[in-house]
């Protein structure tokens, strides 16, 4: 019996790096396996892939993925579903209507609902994508963006944040590029001690939360270079912070030194950062000084390393939360997969609704009432996405799941003889430099009165791993403790505790390890469970909802 094999390349769909990613579909009579293909010509990843682009297959075969709509949870056919939405949304105006988008969606598919929110004359539409990294939208004019010649080609490499577990194949071109010479410097500020620490000619383990004020010590000792962009006022302000840098973020000011001497050198470089749920108190300063970073640093260019780059509408997903809480939007309807999965914490606010629908991938019930409508993944979708170096193209890997539709047919089936326009994604807004500085500077004033810890709290940071997809690897019962922390509260690896936040409790596996900071612990942020415990605020300037660092307390 003859045994064929016919292979499909796509992008893989997991984060922005852009992977190729090949599926062999190997058969032999009626027997047929989908596996892997490690494509070694492949230019980004030459056939590397990290444990998501590796649990491909198994996302394809899962037999928990959704194959049918659900109403209140329970099982319902296309048809009703669709002619009840369509009726339920005739009942209200407008403006009483938002609609929110989030990942597992195509640019063109992206286009396609705002062309949808247009045409029902719905103004009220913007990203669900409630993680940090969203930020990374808001820049700063003239921010060159590096390119995948340029981490090759650096001799110097700041990184804040652990980037090797966002976007795990980045590792391999830093590494040989920082190897390639002797000279070459690779600098890593962070609150929590990765595994990046160990391949840095420098770690500064900074107090958590205050990676943004380390950063803009760094632009202040860049010297003429910042004083020709920020001008002499504004420099000798951010040096005003300068004396009180080693109290508040408890770094060595030699170090700060050293790294702000390297930036300082006409040498090609590049300034990389991630940022995690529950890491840091302002995302917006963490996503932008950065880039202002890499702008005064002569021949430094900037890389954001996040899952997924979302679209910027007028409206933020925070300004629709505040509407729901007012009453004055009562339906909600979400394109993508993650938004309803991933923020329990949001759910709250949606038992004010008249009607919720959401597009999903796997099943998961909802405590509100809801119409759940399955689509494909972006492993079974042909379309566009973005990634760090350009436009990248999908294709299937295999047909969608039975029972499921594609966001066009659902936007068809909704509203019939949709009239076709391309509105333009925009994904990125300028921040002006001069009002990014005087918040940065007001959040470092802020600092200078140290952080009080009532007796037994500590502050709760979050990790993502790279080891994660929708709980089917990660451990979310781990939690991070200091060896100091630990033997205060007579605890050891492999005791069972319990976490409290705001009055809500989850049970936790010690795991002790000096690579999370006295008086702090880390937990995984990769499940809905654990983000449950960390607060949403929403940013008075973006509007954008922020999830900052939790304080918690320990009890065995």
């Amino acid at each position: 019996m003859s045994i064929e094999s016919n292979i499909i390349k796509t992008t893989c769909p997991f984060c922005v790096y852009g992977c190729e990613l090949s599926i062999a579909q190997i058969t032999r009579g009626d027997f047929s396996i989908r596996k892997i293909e490690y494509d070694r010509n492949s230019v980004v990843n030459q056939g590397r892939l990290c444990t998501r682009g590796n649990l491909a297959t198994k996302i394809l075969e899962d037999k928990k993925r959704l194959a049918s709509p659900l109403l209140n949870n329970n099982s319902i056919n296309w048809q009703d579903a669709i002619a009840q939405i369509s009726a339920n949304l005739s009942k209200f105006a407008s403006d009483e209507i938002a609609i929110t988008y989030d990942i597992n969606n195509s640019l063109e598919e992206l286009s396609l609902i705002l062309n949808f929110a247009q045409q029902l004359k719905i103004d009220t539409i913007a990203r669900s994508y409630v993680e940090p990294e969203a930020f990374f939208n808001y820049t700063v004019d003239k921010v060159k963006y590096a390119e995948l010649k340029d981490i090759s080609s650096s001799k110097v490499f700041l990184i804040i944040g652990d980037i090797f577990s966002k976007t795990p194949l980045i590792a391999k071109p830093i590494l040989d590029a920082k190897y390639a010479d002797r000279n070459h410097r690779l600098y890593y500020i962070d609150s929590v001690k990765s595994k990046i620490a160990g391949f840095a000619n420098k770690f500064l383990q900074v107090k958590p939360g205050t990676e943004p004020i380390l950063l803009l010590a760094l632009i202040a000792m860049m010297g003429k270079q910042s004083k020709e962009l920020l001008g002499d006022k504004t420099l000798n302000n951010i040096k005003k912070i300068l004396p009180q840098l080693t109290e508040i973020c408890r770094v060595n000011l030699r170090d700060v030194e050293e790294i702000a001497k390297a930036l300082s050198n006409i040498s090609p470089g590049v300034i990389l950062t991630s940022i995690d749920w529950g890491k840091t108190e302002d995302p917006l300063l963490y996503a932008t000084l950065p880039q202002l970073l890499s702008i005064i640093a002569p021949d430094k260019k900037f890389c954001a390393l996040s899952l997924t780059s979302l679209p910027l509408t007028k409206t933020t997903f925070g300004e629709i939360i505040d509407k729901i809480n007012q009453e004055q939007i009562k339906v909600l309807i979400n394109f993508g997969e993650i938004f309803p999965f991933y923020y329990p914490n949001i759910l709250d606010t949606l038992n004010k609704l008249k009607l919720f629908i959401t597009t999903a991938t796997y099943r998961r019930r909802l405590s509100i009432p809801n119409y759940t409508l399955p689509v494909p993944s972006l492993l079974e979708k042909s379309g566009t996405l973005n990634s760090l170096w350009g436009k990248n193209q999908l294709n299937p890997l295999a047909p969608p799941v039975s029972g499921s539709k594609s966001i066009t047919d659902i936007i068809n089936l909704i509203k019939p003889n949709l009239s076709l326009s391309h509105p333009k994604l925009t994904f990125k807004t300028t921040v002006n430099i001069e009002n990014l500085i005087n918040r940065a500077i007001s959040f470092a004033e802020s600092h200078l009165v140290a952080t009080k810890l009532t007796n037994g709290e500590f502050i709760v940071l979050g990790e993502e791993s790279a080891f994660s997809y929708r709980g089917i690897l990660e451990d979310d019962n781990k939690m991070n403790i200091n060896p100091v922390s630990a033997q205060m509260l007579q605890i050891r690896t492999g005791d069972k505790v319990n976490l409290t936040v705001d009055n809500k409790t989850k049970e936790f596996i010690v795991e002790i390890t000096d690579a999370v900071p006295v008086n702090a612990v880390s937990i995984s942020t990769n499940t809905p469970e654990n983000r449950m415990l960390f607060p949403l605020k929403i940013d008075n300037f973006t509007k954008e909802i922020i999830m900052p660092m939790a304080k918690g307390r320990l009890t065995k």
